[in-house]
């Protein structure tokens, strides 16, 4: 992935945190996705790669917003409640 040409800019420049939390992200086997930053830009590891099925040729790096645009609406209330009042979420099939 060329970070360079997406919101969260080079690796070089990302900070500890983000970087900390991508390690964890990657080294580990349950599907995890981050999404960072006011873009909600993403970040994930092999293991999620399957829930975004035909998204995931364009997932990595682009907009939470964009990617699940279609559920939106459901999303979006998982997010301002993270986002505002530190809940956790999780969804499942």
């Amino acid at each position: 992935m060329d970070w360079t040409k997406s919101p969260l800019g080079p690796v070089a420049g990302w900070p500890l945190t983000l970087r900390a939390q991508v390690w964890n992200c990657l080294n580990n086997r349950f599907p995890t996705c981050i999404w960072w930053g006011a873009d909600l830009t993403m970040i994930y590891n092999d293991a999620y790669a399957p829930i975004f099925g035909r998204r995931d040729a364009i997932a990595l790096g682009n907009s939470a917003r964009v990617i699940w645009a279609d559920t939106w609406s459901v999303v979006a209330v998982q997010v301002q409640a993270a986002l505002e009042r530190g809940e956790s979420t999780w969804n499942y099939r």
